[in-house]
């Protein structure tokens, strides 16, 4: 037949009669199949307690309870119990002489050889798991895993009138391993601490040693100073070398001895000074205490060396000058915001200059000595003429850069100075400084790149300016010529990272030479460098007997081949022909 549009076709074996006949007997056939399983399948479910003998039944059941009795931890498997069971039960029955079929008929089916084989392997097995005594152990174990433990004893309640008593130590109890009190300990005074950091009074302080055994000495000093240093004649004109390599010669001919290492003041050296007269050889010191300490060198025989330590201020000593004009006078400039002038022959230090903020620097603006220039810590500067009356300034200013970290004075052009702080060096008017910020620097000195921890004019021409960085860089510039902005004339490269209980570096120019200065070192063994302008290293000052410490702060005599280096602990080092 055509097959019509949108319409199943019809399958054509159901199509005719013989075909559906045939599908509903095999339909008639699978019900039938289904229906005997089913039936069978429920004929071998029906209880085994009611097919079983009554005796049978009651003889299994023991059997079964025997064998669970057996094995109360549970080691013999479920297989093996059955299997003992059943074959118990079959061979009873069997004895008592049931027939065979009967009791296969209930359920029990017989035994080939080999499951009896098998039944045999099974029996013997046990057996010998039971001669092991297994059974017996593990009811030991577990009785001990499952034993409880002791409940912890109850701690004893302290009645409210008893007291804890704590232990103590008999060192703390002041006692000796006997029992014995220990003498009681002195009382300490006021800690130092407290006491350092109390203002000094304003006004002139008289000149009292803090290291009293050198009285007699100081009195012998004093009254020997009109004969000895009165009659200096003091002198700016400094002579120069005639020649770089004659200067390297005499460098060559200082030595250091045991004689010339001495202990000037208690702390870390800041600042030096040494004193312009060529015999006797007097160096100055200042300390992180406040201390002024002077060495007379003449007496470098004497083991106890001639040493007068004084106190003028209570923090660092950051800078020291004696008087350009008067050699009895030395001034000395604090943190502590006071500039003091200590007179040996009144003995007494007169005060210069007070303030509530930190100083850092000064130097003379005028030949004579009166006229000073300070700065502070925080970019101030301060102008003081020590003609007027009173303890402040004339003029007060700041600068951009916000910190000041040194100032010195033009050595020809003396209304130059230079100050550096922070990442910047800059020379400024000093006819500028009325009262008012300095915003316009006459030259800037480019290239530093980390904070500086000072800037010095050369000291006879002021041609040259030497700084020292953090950055691990000394630089010289040509001053000669002031511009706007001066690029380094010569960078050298040096180790100045110092730390934290080292005092900073700080290059200085030697007073005889206007293309050389002195710097401490970090290399080993300790040394003191002599560097010439164009980067070249003239000289080292070694010794591994007697210096065996870095010299941050150095100092150069003005006319005599005398140089003296300060170190961390109080001690001064001098190399001398």
């Amino acid at each position: 037949m055509p097959k019509e549009h949108g319409r199943p076709q019809k399958n054509l074996i159901t199509s005719t009669p013989t075909a559906a006949k045939n599908l509903q007997d095999r339909n008639m056939k699978t019900q039938l199949t289904r229906k005997r399983l089913i039936e069978k399948k429920s004929v071998q479910e029906e209880s085994f307690d009611e097919l079983v003998p009554k005796r049978a039944r009651r003889e299994l059941a023991q059997k079964s309870e025997a064998v669970s009795s057996s094995d109360p931890s549970g080691i013999l498997s479920t297989e093996t119990k059955t299997v003992m069971t059943v074959e118990g039960a079959s061979e009873s029955d069997l004895s008592d002489g049931e027939d065979n079929s009967t009791f296969s008929r209930v359920g029990v089916p017989r035994l080939s050889e080999y499951e009896k084989k098998r039944l045999k392997n099974i029996r013997e097995n046990a057996k010998f798991f039971a001669s092991l005594n297994m059974l017996e152990s593990a009811t030991s174990l577990r009785r001990s895993v499952t034993k409880r433990r002791p409940p912890l004893p109850r701690q004893k309640k302290l009645k409210p009138d008893e007291e804890v008593v704590s232990r103590k130590s008999m060192r703390l109890q002041r006692l000796d391993p006997e029992g014995t009190p220990l003498p009681e300990l002195p009382v300490k005074p006021e800690t130092d601490y407290i006491t350092r950091y109390v203002m000094k009074p304003a006004g002139p302080l008289q000149m009292v040693l803090v290291n009293e055994e050198q009285d007699d000495a100081f009195h012998d000093f004093q009254k020997g100073w009109n004969d000895t240093f009165s009659k200096v004649t003091m002198s700016t004109n400094r002579k120069q070398a005639d020649n770089l390599e004659r200067y390297r010669a005499s460098l060559d001919r200082m030595t250091i001895e045991e004689s010339y290492v001495c202990k000037v003041v208690r702390g870390r050296i800041y600042s030096m000074a040494i004193h312009p007269s060529e015999t006797p050889v007097l160096i100055a010191a200042g300390d992180a205490y406040g201390g002024v300490g002077v060495w007379n060198l003449s007496k470098k025989n004497d083991p106890s060396h001639e040493v007068f330590i004084f106190e003028p201020h209570i923090q660092q000593v950051c800078c020291m000058h004696f008087s350009p004009t008067n050699p009895s006078q030395l001034f000395s400039l604090s943190y502590d915001g006071t500039v003091r002038c200590g007179d040996f022959t009144k003995t007494v230090f007169d005060e210069v200059y007070r303030t509530d903020f930190s100083l850092s620097s000064f130097d003379f603006l005028g030949q004579d000595g009166s006229t000073l220039i300070l700065s502070h810590f925080d970019g101030g500067l301060a102008i003081v003429d020590r003609r007027t009356p009173g303890t402040s300034h004339e003029v007060f200013g700041t600068v951009e850069m916000g910190v000041l970290r040194t100032v010195h004075v033009h050595p020809e052009d003396r209304h130059y100075f230079v100050g550096c702080g922070g990442r910047t060096v800059n020379i400024y008017d000093v006819r500028q400084v009325k009262n008012k910020k300095l915003q316009n620097p006459v030259a800037s000195l480019k290239g530093h790149s980390r904070n500086i921890t000072s800037a010095y004019f050369s000291p006879t021409l002021g041609k040259r300016v030497v700084t020292t960085c953090y950055d691990d860089r000394l630089r010289v510039y040509d001053t000669s010529c002031i511009l706007s902005n001066i690029d380094p004339l010569s960078s050298i490269r040096h180790n100045n990272f110092t730390g934290r209980w080292l005092t900073s570096f700080r290059a200085v120019w030697d007073p005889k030479r206007e293309d050389c200065f002195v710097v401490g070192s970090m290399s080993r063994p300790r040394q003191i460098e002599v560097f010439h302008e164009t980067g070249s290293l003239l000289h080292t000052f070694f010794n591994m007997d007697y210096l065996a410490s870095v010299c941050s702060i150095n100092v150069m005599h003005p006319t005599r081949n005398v140089l003296a280096g300060g170190n961390s602990s109080g001690r001064v080092h001098v190399f001398m022909d």
